[in-house]
């Protein structure tokens, strides 16, 4: 019996060039995306990522290399974006119309079938978890419900694709916490997301897949948990608060840490890196510390995270800048 083969990309992304003037962002980004998979984009800002929901969407053309949806390209075919739903990271109702009314006014906005727009807006309400909510004004609701409402507007049409930019800023914990089961419930239910944050934590909870996106392309993609164990190996994230005046008094305190690896953080007298060994390591780059004449404040060991990741591949991009 032969494997089913994996299904074709629904988002494909070769080669892509874009820029604004002289900037270049988009340089040379490869991308792909399946059904029903939660792919979170990770990067500074000004790493690209909203200029690729731009050319998703049909806003921007590129330079050069080629973007598909469903196999068609959206700067050429109306029906490409379409196949996305774009949720933006301010929320953009209206406040005095009810929430089935809001989802029939961006119905129309979205050119549905006049007789099918109140179907499917009740249908699309009950969908996001607001069906009890249809006759209630938006400006009356919570903001969690307001987000849920917007993903909802994104969704009237039909998409196979959801984009959302930072869907949880603002919200507390019990709302950040119902928006991510939503969208695992979306993704078990066919639907592909791709989303933006700056939320690490969030996007190990969510991410079947991560991208980082640095300087306009795609540094590294895959599992959280499997990217960052290929990547550091074994290694853990070593933090020492100092006492503010030690290296200045004792330059001997730097001269150690820097030998052992560790790195002074811009105007603070916070040192970390990533280092390798046992405990009896850490044991000894605290003793040399000491020894060179360090009043250590704080000590962390932690595992690497989504946050180091990140921000290894931002320094690596900024020293190549150099």
């Amino acid at each position: 019996m032969r494997d089913t083969p994996p299904p074709l990309p629904l988002l494909l992304v070769e080669g892509a060039h874009a820029s604004y003037g002289a900037r270049r962002v988009l340089c040379g980004l490869n991308l792909a995306m399946r059904p029903a998979e939660i792919l979170v984009l990770l990067g500074p800002n000004g790493a690209g990522k909203s200029t690729l929901i731009k050319a998703m969407s049909g806003r921007l053309k590129l330079a050069s290399g080629t973007i598909a949806i469903g196999g068609l390209d959206p700067a050429r075919d109306p029906a490409a974006s379409r196949l996305c739903g774009i949720v933006p990271q301010n929320i953009a109702l209206f406040e005095k119309l009810t929430a089935q009314e809001n989802l029939e006014a961006f119905g129309r906005l979205m050119g549905l079938p006049a007789r099918n727009i109140a179907a499917t807006a009740v249908a699309t309400l009950d969908r996001v978890g607001l069906a009890d909510r249809a006759r209630d004004r938006v400006g009356a609701l919570s903001g969690g419900m307001r987000r849920r409402i917007n993903i909802a507007a994104a969704m009237m049409h039909g998409p196979k694709i959801l984009v959302l930019d930072e869907p949880t800023v603002g919200l507390d914990y019990e709302a950040r916490a119902g928006l991510a089961q939503l969208l695992k419930d979306l993704r078990l239910s066919g639907l592909a997301i791709l989303l933006t944050t700056h939320d690490m934590d969030e996007a190990e909870a969510l991410a079947d897949r991560v991208a980082v996106l640095v300087g306009g392309v795609v540094k590294a993609e895959g599992p959280p948990r499997e990217l960052i164990a290929s990547l550091f190996r074994g290694r853990r994230q070593v933090t020492l608060a100092l006492s503010p005046d030690a290296v200045r008094r004792n330059p001997a305190v730097g001269d150690a840490l820097t030998a052992a690896g560790l790195a002074r953080r811009p105007d603070s007298a916070t040192w970390c890196g990533l280092v390798t060994g046992s405990e009896t390591t850490f044991e000894s780059l605290i003793r040399s510390a000491v020894v060179a004449g360090a009043v250590i404040e704080e000590v962390r060991v932690r595992q690497p995270d989504l946050t180091t990741l990140l921000s290894t591949f931002v320094a690596d991009d900024r020293k190549e800048a150099k």
